[in-house]
């Protein structure tokens, strides 16, 4: 049975992230009550259920062992760290459209096993599902086309 494990290692980041939301939001905004909620109270609340699962899933891969932990392929790491920070750099400049089809087309290209047909059919089916979501349902005020491609 060894301590070091991917669980262990998860629920300890986990509960060390609960923990530091749960601290600094108790500490910086006022919490309120049941009756009368104030800016702290889902803070401090989701801050103790990430404090209360981080210790449960320490104990739990304690308890069982779990497997070691093995390093990941540098290529799915650093796609996946692309993704979020290509969004961010593309949704002004060519719109939502095209920043979450490039950003989605890099994380499911991430695999060893990715399939290029597959991976463009994900991308374009999260592109529709997130204008259908973001622009129609929820109204949110990005436009859909960026400047850049407007230009062009």
């Amino acid at each position: 049975m060894s301590l070091v494990s991917k669980d262990t290692i998860g629920g300890f980041f986990t509960l060390l992230l609960g923990l530091s939301v749960l601290i600094f939001s108790a500490s910086t905004l006022p919490v309120g009550s049941l009756t009368e909620m104030g800016p702290g109270f889902v803070p401090v609340l989701l801050g103790s259920l990430l404090f209360i699962f981080g210790t449960l899933i320490v104990i739990l891969g304690v308890r069982t062992g779990s497997s070691a932990i093995t390093p990941s392929p540098l290529r799915s790491t650093l796609l996946i760290t692309a993704s979020p920070i290509a969004f961010a750099l593309l949704v002004r400049p060519i719109g939502l459209a095209m920043a979450v089809f490039a950003a989605s087309l890099l994380t499911s290209i991430a695999s060893p096993n990715a399939k290029l047909g597959m991976s463009l059919l994900i991308s374009a089916s999260l592109t529709i599902l997130s204008i259908a979501l973001f622009s129609y349902a929820l109204g949110v005020p990005t436009p859909l086309v960026g400047s850049l491609i407007r230009w062009w």
